[in-house]
């Protein structure tokens, strides 16, 4: 389903054949909303599972290859650059040698990293740790030297916009989601009392999906 065509199918249940009331870049905006929050759901869901490993299957779409894995970094800095449409780390690897074997990370919250650090028993330049913050990505141990390609790293991006012309980038089967909780977003700005039934709606259609 394009996004047109979603459009479409949310004018139908604002009861609005054609712009009127509701006009394009609003509903566009409605549906915008449904699309963040599926990945919302999501991640929230990964990182509860994070422990079991589980990824959501709505994310998969999401999963890029982060251009910036060719940074050249040096010696004890442990931040580099992230991408201007970060959401969160999917996988990364690392190697603290320059040009050595690079290794699957472990993915921790920074304070939960700060505080491994300090344990010699828990650091193993063939376990490392990876986090972000303040839109750096970050990395323990420190690299022993300067050198470039030190790492790999894919993340979920932030999709595009909601807006006419465009394919989702999300898979066909959230598409249904994503409207129900667009009508009930723009249902809601309405005050109207059908928001609670496409509420309810978007609950049923994402539960087995995320």
């Amino acid at each position: 389903m394009t996004q047109t065509e979603a459009l479409a199918r949310l004018r139908m249940i604002v009861d609005e054949s054609s712009a009127g009331k509701w006009a394009d870049t609003e509903l566009y905006d409605c549906l915008d909303a449904g699309q963040n929050k599926v990945i919302q759901l999501g991640l929230t869901k990964e990182l509860m599972g994070r422990a079991d490993k589980y990824k959501s299957p709505v994310l998969i779409p999401l999963i890029t290859l982060d251009p910036l894995n060719t940074t050249t970094i040096s010696a004890g800095y442990d931040e580099y650059a992230l991408p201007s449409d970060y959401l969160a780390t999917n996988v990364a690897t690392y190697s603290v040698s320059t040009g050595g074997t690079q290794y699957p990370c472990i993915i921790k919250d920074f304070s939960e990293a700060v505080i491994a650090e300090l344990n010699t028993f828990e650091v193993d330049f063939k376990k490392p740790f990876v986090y972000s913050r303040a839109e750096k990505l970050g990395f323990i141990p420190q690299p022993s030297g300067a050198g470039a390609n030190n790492y790999t790293h894919y993340y979920y991006k932030q999709p595009a916009v909601v807006a006419s012309g465009q394919d989702f980038t999300l898979r066909e089967e959230t598409h249904e989601s994503i409207i129900e909780y667009g009508a009930y977003y723009a249902l809601t700005k309405d005050n109207d009392q059908r928001a609670a039934q496409h509420l309810n709606n978007f609950i049923l259609s994402i539960q087995g999906l995320v």
